[in-house]
């Protein structure tokens, strides 16, 4: 057995629906590792999948406000304090933009990028995306991804950490892929300009 799955089931068997909680609000992101720990308990017996399910849609969703009200609140401090050089400050800026269009896809299902989900709710708060918006988009992502790992564990007991592991790795070449391409069509952009 992978030691940080040891590790998790340890903490999850001596602590219950309290380290649940606690884990997948601390480590809210991409793939919800305590969520599908305690639902490999669950399969077990050890534990309910249904209170596993609705503790991991709360804490998920309590991670998200609190990163997204500390993104909110050091906003300032972000674009103003910071001494930001111009052309940073500009792609900030458009980042802006962009997120303020397509927030609602970028909080429902970019949350499951594992490294880069767990900062979307502190990019939601520094770029001011509307509170009750974000907590509807917060809320519909975290319920549908703490049923799908929920799910997983669950059903695949053990074996499911091997399905784990692959997202990991599937979802950093996803997101090279994007940045490749982003690169692309930037230098693109200023090869049609030279």
């Amino acid at each position: 057995m992978d030691e940080t799955l040891s590790k998790i089931l340890n903490w999850v068997s001596s602590y219950g629906y309290t380290a649940v909680f606690l884990g997948t609000v601390i480590d809210n992101s991409g793939i919800q590792i305590f969520l599908v720990g305690a639902s490999i308990l669950a399969s077990l017996g050890y534990l309910k999948i249904s209170v596993v399910i609705l503790l991991g849609i709360i804490a998920s969703f309590t991670g998200d406000q609190i990163w997204y009200w500390l993104g909110r609140w050091n906003r300032h401090n972000i674009m103003n304090r910071w001494k930001l050089p111009g052309k940073l400050r500009e792609t900030i800026i458009k980042t802006e933009d962009y997120y303020l269009e397509y927030g609602r896809s970028v909080i429902i299902w970019g949350r499951i990028l594992s490294g880069v989900g767990k900062y979307l709710p502190a990019m939601a708060g520094i770029y001011n995306f509307p509170f009750r918006k974000f907590s509807l988009y917060s809320i519909i992502g975290s319920a549908w991804t703490s049923v799908l790992f929920g799910s997983i564990g669950f059903l695949f007991g053990y074996s499911c950490w091997n399905i784990v592991n692959r997202m990991r790795i599937y979802n950093v070449i996803f997101i090279c892929i994007v940045m490749g391409l982003v690169i692309l069509i930037i230098l693109t952009k200023r090869g049609r300009r030279g």
